[in-house]
């Protein structure tokens, strides 16, 4: 290999790694949901991976088009949720955000809060994936 090719091969590398992995825990009571996404320069990527106890035998997975990501749409709803990022006793991790050199892990404690968080997420991913009705968060009347 000449030095071309090595500093394209370094440059690939170090894109690879400044990749953040987005782990998202969105289970409630029965129905069990993990949202991961990767996020890299300006593309966004990702699987649903979810699954009903007592009704689904097998988890279902929905996997993400691959969307340009221009917005720092997921760090503003982290930024607003860093109060979670303290474990208290009976804290539950809803968000893992793994970076090359540091991970931040958020927490929920009720039913109710996290479902807050689980509408503040499917807002910021309804404007990235309009047409997703894995994104849509059920109305209840």
């Amino acid at each position: 290999m000449n030095n071309t090719d090595n500093e394209q091969l370094e440059r690939k590398q170090e894109t690879k790694n400044k990749a953040v992995t987005y782990i998202f825990n969105l289970t409630m009571e029965w129905a069990i949901r993990v949202d991961e996404l990767k996020v890299s320069k300006n593309t966004i990527t990702g699987s649903i991976k979810q699954k009903a106890e007592g009704i689904d035998d097998d988890f279902t997975i929905v996997n993400l088009e691959k969307r340009e990501y221009l917005e720092d749409r997921l760090t503003a709803l982290i930024k607003s949720n860093l109060h979670r990022a303290e474990k208290k006793e009976g804290g539950q991790w809803l968000l893992r955000v793994i970076k090359p050199t540091d991970t931040i892990m958020l927490y929920s404690y009720n039913l109710s809060d996290r479902s807050r968080f689980i509408r503040e997420y499917f807002k910021v991913m309804k404007s990235m994936y309009p047409d997703n009705e894995n994104f849509e968060y059920p109305e209840i009347r």
